[in-house]
C-alpha cells in the first residue's frame, strides 16, 4: 500500500488552527460505492474548530479501513470558515475472479491459495505474494515448470477490478527409478517400490516423496533398526523420468526381550511406539521407555508395577531387555497427606485427580506417575496459597495397604505467613476496587500478591486507563507481611473513531450495532472482549480482532479498528436417527445466517418420524439487532403429532422476544397463534373442540430461566430452573381461554467419579370460567394437556401412558369388539402433573458409561387433585455411550408396583388391564 499523502493548502492567512470553525467537509472517492461511509470514518464534524490532529486522525482512520490506498486533504478558506476537501483513492474491489488454462482440481487449489473474495479490496502486493504461493503449490504437486500469469483489468470509474489468472502446468515430473543407498536389508526392486508406494510414470509430488521417505524409515524401525533415519529425497533426471534417491542411515539392529509381560498391540501403541516404526529409539532413553511401560500398567490399574530396562550386546545386535513385575490390579483404598496439620484433607482431595476405588471407577482419569506428579504440584500450590510459603511436597508414594494401595503425598508445611496490613495507593477515585485474596489477617503468598496486583491493574485498565501499571511489594517479619500496591494509572482515555474493516458482504452498521462500542465512552479490555464475543456469536465471522488505529495508541482519545474475517454463512444439515419411541427419524435443515448482509438469519427445519412431523421456517434478528433492541424471532410452522389413539395437527405463527442463549438468567416472551385439528374421540375432546373442527388458540407466554450448567448437552455440574406461564385469550378467531403453569428444576453434582442428577417438574392448567360438572382436563384442548411416560419423563411406563385410569387414561376397543378384552389403553391427558427423577451417571470404560435411576410421578385430571401418595414409582439401569453432542442410551425401567385395574364400560362389564412389568428404551440425549 502506498504511503498516505496529507496536503494542506491555506488560502488565506486569516485561517487560524484551533480557532477557525470548519464550515464544510467534502469527500471524494471516485468509484467507491459508499462514500458516505468514508465520510463517517473521517469523522471531522462541521462546526468544530479546525485542528491538525483531528485531520491527521481522520486520515489514519481512513487508511485503517483497508479499502483506501491514498488520501489528499486540502484546507481552504470559505465564506463561513474553513472548507476541508478530502480526496480518497480507494483500493479497487474485486469484481470477478477467473482461472483459465488449468484442470478443475488445480483451478480449485489456485483459487483457494489466492483467497480473493468478490467485493473485497484488491491489494496488489498481497495478490502477487498469494500468486507465488499458488505457483509453488503447483510445483509441489509435481509440475516444476508451472506458470501463473495474472491479468488485472481495472475499471477506475466504478472502482472495480476483474482478475484473470492464466495457468500453464508444463510437463509433469514423473517417476522412473528408485535408489536407496545405505539400506541394510536386501529388497527386490518391486518390493522397495511397493513399500514406498511409487510406480513408473507416477507424478512426483512433495507429498508422495515425503510419504515414501517416512514409509521407508518406518519399515526399517519395524525390522529392528530402531534408530533408522532416511534423508530427504533427492530428485534428478530428465524428460523421460526422474530418479529418486532415499539415503538410509539404519544404525544398529535391536531386539526386544520382554520378561514378565505379554507383548500386545496396545502396549506397542502407548509405550513402545518405535516397534511400530512411529518414532526412533535412543539407547540413552532406556529409563524413559521403562517409565512408559510402568505408566501403561498403572493406567490399567496395576499401580505397584515395577519395570527395569537395560540395553545389552548380543553378537552384532543390541537387545533391549525389559524386566517387568506387573503386579495385580489394586484398588486405591485411601488418598493421604502425611505431615498435613493445618488444612482439611477433604479440601486437598478435591485438588487431586487420584480417587479411591477400582481403576475403572477413577472418574475416567488415569492414575500413573505423571498424573501423581501433577497432583503433587496442585497440593503444593494450595499450601502456598494458604500461607505456607516454605511448604514442600515430596514425590508421591504408592503404598500397599490391606487389599489395595494408598496414595500418599508427603507434606512439610513449614510456618504459616499471614498478612499484617494491606495498602493500596494511586488508584483513581472513579475506579471500583476489586475484591482481593490478600486481606488483613489472611494468608500471604507470593502468588496471591501477584494475582492481586494483576486484578487491581485490570480494574484500572477497564475503567479507562489503558496504560495503567501496578506494582506489589511486601515487607515481612516474624511470619507476617505488610503488602503495598502502588498504582500508576497514566492518562485516562476514551474511544475516538471506530473503524470497521474486512467486510465484503456484511453491512458495517451490523458490526457497529452489535459491538456496542461508542466514541467518547470508555472501552477497556473487558468491553472489547465482550464486543468480540458478541460479534463471533452471530456465526457469520471466522475471526474478530479489535486493535488501536495505527499511531492512535496514546493520548486521551484512541481510535479502534474492528477487523473482521467473514466466513461462510449458508449451511445444510441432514440427520438420520432411531429410538424405540419415534423409530426412524429423518431431519433436514437449511440456514442462511447473514441475510442480504444484515446479520439476520433465515432457517428452515424439518423432521419426520413415526410420532411427529414438523416443518418450520424461522426468521431471527439476533442480539440487539432485534425489535426494541433485543433478539427477536418469528416462525411459521406445521406439526403433526401422533398420540395413542388420535392425531393432532397444528399450524401457526410464533414470535419470541429475548435472547434464547443468555445465561444464567434468561427472560423470554412468546406470542403464539395456532390452528389445531385433531381426530380424537368425542369422550376425550373438550366442548370447544367438539363444536369447532379447527380450533384457534392465541396465547402469550412469559418465562424466566436460571441456567448454570457447565454443558447444556452433557452437564456434569450446575443447575437449571425455569418458570413458564401460558395465558390463552380470545383474539381474532381464537376462543380458547386457559392458563398453564410449568415449573422445572434440575441439578447436577459430581459424585463418586460420576454425576448425580436430580429433576423435579410440575405443571398446572386451569380453564377460565370452569364448569363444575366436568374435570379440568376435559375443558382444555387436547394439545395443551400434560402427558407423561417414556424416555424423557418416566421410564417405567410407555410413552404418554402414565396416568390415572378412567381420569387421565382411557381405553379403546379393537374393531368390532366390546370394551372387554383385548383393549388398548389410551392417553386422555391431564391438567396437573408432577414428575421427579434421580439418576446416577457413571463411567465404565472410555466412552462407555452406565446409569441407575429412580423415576416417580403421575398425571391428574386437575392440579388441585395432585396427591403425592398417588405418584407411581419405578427404577432402572442402563448403558450409555458418550458423544460430544449427548449420550446414546439403552435403558430398562421397571415398575415398583405393577397394577391391575378396571376401565369403566357403559356397554358391558368393565375391562381388566394388567400393566407390563417395565419398558425398554433406546434413545439419544439425556432424559433431563
Amino acid at each position: 500500500m502506498a504511503a498516505p499523502i496529507l496536503t494542506v493548502v491555506l488560502a488565506a492567512a486569516s485561517l487560524q488552527w484551533g480557532a477557525t470553525p470548519v464550515s464544510k467537509v467534502e469527500l471524494e472517492a471516485p468509484g467507491y460505492h459508499a462514500p458516505h461511509r468514508l465520510r463517517h470514518v473521517f469523522g471531522v464534524p462541521e462546526g468544530s474548530a479546525l485542528s491538525r490532529s483531528e485531520i491527521r486522525s481522520g486520515v489514519q482512520a481512513l487508511l485503517a479501513t483497508g479499502v483506501v490506498e491514498d488520501v489528499v486533504v486540502t484546507v481552504e478558506e470559505g465564506r463561513d470558515g474553513a472548507v476541508i476537501r478530502v480526496r480518497v483513492q480507494p483500493a479497487s474491489r474485486v469484481q470477478s475472479v477467473d482461472i483459465v488454462g488449468l484442470p478443475s482440481s488445480e483451478t480449485k487449489r489456485v483459487r483457494a491459495a489466492l483467497g480473493l473474495v468478490t467485493e473485497a479490496p484488491l491489494w496488489v502486493p498481497a495478490f502477487e505474494a498469494a500468486l507465488e504461493r499458488a505457483r509453488q503449490g503447483m510445483v509441489e504437486n509435481g509440475y516444476p515448470d508451472a506458470r501463473l500469469s495474472p491479468d488485472l483489468r481495472f475499471d477506475v470509474q466504478n472502482g472495480v477490478v476483474a482478475v484473470t489468472v492464466g495457468g500453464e502446468l508444463g510437463t509433469p515430473q514423473t517417476f522412473k527409478l528408485l535408489e536407496a543407498p545405505g539400506l541394510p536389508l536386501q529388497l527386490k526392486p518391486a518390493e522397495l517400490l511397493a513399500l514406498c508406494r511409487l510406480g513408473a510414470g507416477q507424478r512426483l509430488t512433495t507429498a508422495n516423496l515425503e510419504g515414501a521417505r517416512r514409509r521407508l524409515a518406518a519399515y526399517l524401525r519395524r525390522e529392528g533398526y530402531w534408530e533408522a533415519e532416511v534423508a530427504s529425497p533427492t530428485v534428478s533426471g530428465g524428460a523421460d523420468g526422474a530418479t529418486v534417491e532415499l539415503e538410509a542411515h539404519a544404525g544398529p539392529h535391536y531386539e526386544l526381550e520382554l520378561r514378565g509381560l505379554k507383548r500386545t498391540k496396545s502396549l506397542e501403541q502407548q509405550a513402545l511406539p518405535f516397534l511400530r516404526g512411529e518414532e526412533t529409539f535412543n539407547e540413552a532413553a532406556v529409563d524413559v521407555v521403562a517409565e512408559r511401560v510402568r505408566m501403561f500398567l498403572q493406567q490399567d490399574g496395576r499401580l505397584l508395577a515395577k519395570v527395569q530396562g537395560e540395553v545389552v550386546q548380543k553378537g552384532n545386535d543390541r537387545v533391549l531387555r525389559l524386566q517387568v513385575d506387573p503386579g495385580d490390579r489394586t484398588p486405591i483404598i485411601a488418598v493421604r497427606f502425611p505431615g498435613l496439620h493445618s488444612l482439611p484433607e477433604k479440601e486437598l482431595r478435591q485438588r487431586v485427580g487420584a480417587r479411591t476405588g477400582r481403576f475403572w471407577r477413577w472418574g475416567g482419569e488415569p492414575v500413573d506417575g505423571e498424573t501423581l506428579e501433577a497432583d503433587a504440584s496442585s497440593v503444593l500450590a494450595m499450601l502456598r496459597s494458604a500461607g505456607f510459603a516454605d511448604a514442600r511436597v515430596d514425590a508421591p508414594r504408592i503404598v500397599p495397604s490391606g487389599d489395595g494401595v494408598a496414595i500418599e503425598f508427603p507434606v512439610e508445611e513449614g510456618v504459616r505467613t499471614l498478612v499484617r496490613a494491606v495498602t493500596v495507593e494511586g488508584v483513581p477515585a472513579d475506579v471500583k476496587p476489586p475484591e482481593l485474596q490478600v486481606v488483613k489477617g489472611g494468608p500471604w503468598s507470593q502468588g496471591a500478591e501477584e494475582q492481586a496486583a494483576t486484578l487491581i491493574e485490570a480494574a484500572i485498565t477497564n475503567a479507562g486507563y489503558p496504560d495503567a501499571r501496578v506494582n506489589g511489594s511486601h515487607t515481612c517479619e516474624e511470619h507476617s507481611c505488610s503488602v503495598t500496591f502502588v498504582a500508576q494509572p497514566g492518562e485516562r482515555a476514551v474511544v475516538g473513531r471506530i473503524v470497521v474493516a474486512g467486510l465484503a458482504q456484511t453491512s458495517p452498521r451490523v458490526v457497529e450495532t452489535v459491538a456496542g462500542l461508542e466514541p467518547g465512552e470508555v472501552a477497556g479490555p473487558e468491553a472489547q472482549l465482550a464486543a468480540q464475543r458478541r460479534l463471533l456469536a452471530l456465526g457469520i465471522f471466522q475471526g474478530v480482532s479489535i486493535e488501536p488505529i495505527p499511531d492512535q495508541d496514546s493520548g486521551g482519545r484512541r481510535g479502534l479498528v474492528i477487523d473482521l474475517t467473514e466466513g461462510p454463512t449458508g449451511a445444510y444439515a441432514f440427520g438420520l436417527g432411531y429410538d424405540t419411541e419415534r423409530k426412524i427419524q429423518v431431519s433436514l435443515s437449511w440456514s442462511e445466517l447473514n441475510l442480504f448482509g444484515t446479520g439476520r438469519s433465515l432457517t428452515f427445519d424439518s423432521r419426520i418420524s413415526r410420532l411427529e412431523s414438523r416443518l418450520q421456517l424461522t426468521y431471527l434478528e439476533p442480539q440487539n439487532l432485534g425489535l426494541l433492541g433485543f433478539p427477536t424471532s418469528i416462525s411459521v410452522y406445521r406439526t403433526q403429532q401422533v398420540f395413542t389413539s388420535f392425531q393432532v395437527t397444528q399450524r401457526g405463527f410464533l414470535a419470541t422476544f429475548g435472547d434464547q442463549l443468555k445465561r444464567p438468567w434468561r427472560p423470554l416472551l412468546r406470542f403464539n397463534y395456532q390452528i389445531v385439528e385433531n381426530n380424537a374421540p368425542d369422550e376425550v375432546l373438550s366442548d370447544l373442540e367438539r363444536s369447532q373442527k379447527n380450533l384457534h388458540i392465541a396465547s402469550l407466554t412469559p418465562s424466566l430461566t436460571w441456567d448454570t450448567r457447565n454443558d447444556i448437552l452433557v452437564p456434569t455440574s450446575g443447575s437449571y430452573a425455569s418458570v413458564e406461564w401460558q395465558h390463552a385469550f380470545k383474539l381474532i378467531k381464537g376462543d380458547a381461554e386457559f392458563d398453564l403453569l410449568n415449573l422445572s428444576f434440575s441439578t447436577y453434582q459430581p459424585v463418586a467419579g460420576g454425576v448425580l442428577a436430580f429433576s423435579l417438574r410440575g405443571g398446572a392448567i386451569g380453564p377460565r370460567n370452569p364448569k363444575p360438572d366436568q374435570p379440568d382436563n376435559l375443558q382444555v384442548p387436547v394439545n395443551v394437556r400434560f402427558y407423561a411416560g417414556g424416555r424423557a419423563t418416566h421410564r417405567a411406563f410407555p410413552i404418554d401412558l402414565l396416568g390415572i385410569p378412567n381420569e387421565t387414561l382411557g381405553c379403546t376397543t379393537l374393531p368390532d369388539m366390546t370394551c372387554k378384552e383385548p383393549v388398548s389403553v389410551v392417553a386422555v391427558g391431564g391438567s396437573g402433573q408432577l414428575i421427579t427423577n434421580l439418576e446416577w451417571r457413571f463411567p465404565i470404560f472410555s466412552v462407555l458409561g452406565g446409569t441407575m435411576f429412580v423415576d416417580g410421578g403421575n398425571v391428574w385430571p386437575a392440579w388441585r387433585a395432585i396427591r403425592v401418595g398417588q405418584m407411581r414409582w419405578g427404577g432402572g439401569i442402563g448403558l450409555r455411550v458418550d458423544t460430544p453432542v449427548g449420550p446414546i442410551r439403552l435403558e430398562y425401567g421397571w415398575k415398583f408396583k405393577p397394577e391391575t385395574y378396571l376401565f369403566k364400560n357403559p356397554e358391558g362389564p368393565p375391562s381388566l388391564v394388567r400393566e407390563s412389568p417395565g419398558e425398554l428404551f433406546f434413545s439419544f440425549g439425556n432424559a433431563f
